[in-house]
This record gives structure tokens, sequence and C-alpha cells, in this order.
């Protein structure tokens, strides 16, 4: 994993809590599930919604997700 990500974004990252320590395998399989897992969990919403506890919306944890994977 690069170790640019955990002093740019935190470790894990203070957004979303990702954890920076994941092996390269470990992060292929993550990318791999990211579209069926993806689907599952924005099912029915329109990517703007709040939830208190949360500082994103899914549309800008799913932008956030996909920027460390490009």
């Amino acid at each position: 994993m690069e170790k640019w990500g955990a002093s740019r974004y935190g470790d894990p990252c203070a957004g979303c809590g990702f954890d920076w320590s994941l092996t390269p395998y470990e992060a292929i399989r993550v990318v791999e599930e990211l579209p069926a897992r993806g689907r599952v969990l924005l099912a029915g919403h329109a990517g703007r919604e709040r939830h208190p506890d949360l500082a994103w919306n899914p549309a800008a944890y799913l932008s956030h997700v996909t920027d460390r994977y490009a």
C-alpha cells in the first residue's frame, strides 16, 4: 500500500476509517468487491442523504473511495 495516503488522509482515514495497513492482496480484494458492495449499500438512495453521525453523504464517500483506487 502506498504510504502517502496515510500521511494525507490519516491512519485510519479521518473521513472514512480506511486502514492503510492492507497488504497488496487485501487491497486487490477490496477493489474487486467495490462495485457489488456499492450497489448493495447505495440501492434505493439518491446519494445526497445525510446521517447525523457521518461527515459526508453517500456520494461523497463513494467519490472519496474511488479517488484512492483510481
